[in-house]
């Protein structure tokens, strides 16, 4: 399907876009994500994905490159218009993301199917607000 394939195309950082991100924000152990593009990805936006929500999540696990990991969190997130902050160590991963509803699915998705990862969706967690 589309978004097997979209998710399959987000596994593999993309050396290129790596290049333009500013140094003093890369660290392994700490990787905040604002958001980034000023233009919207068309995979995800549309009138009926205007709904918003967090996702907060953590996994201890081996990570083998936590800066070749950080780059690829970090395009997948710019790719999804999501803002955050994403924390990955060696021992794991802890994150708080946000964006539309159907940006947090491919991401969850994509998390779940990651070799490193493979995070189970009880993982994730949607905090409950009455405020639109």
């Amino acid at each position: 399907s589309l978004l097997e394939r979209y998710i399959d195309s987000l596994k593999t950082p993309n050396t290129n876009q790596a290049s333009e991100i500013s140094p003093g924000i890369l660290r392994a152990s700490d990787r905040d994500i604002r958001g980034a593009s000023k233009e919207r990805s068309p995979n995800v936006t549309s009138k009926a994905n205007s709904e918003c929500a967090v996702l907060l999540y953590y996994k201890y696990t081996d990570i083998s490159d936590p800066k070749e990991h950080s780059l690829w969190q970090d395009a997948l997130c710019r790719s999804l218009d999501l803002a955050g902050r994403i924390r990955v160590g060696k021992e794991g991963i802890n994150g708080t993301v946000s964006g539309s509803l159907l940006g947090l699915e491919i991401y969850k998705s994509a998390m779940q199917t990651h070799p490193e990862l493979q995070m189970h969706p009880k993982l994730f967690k949607v905090p409950v607000t009455n405020e639109p």
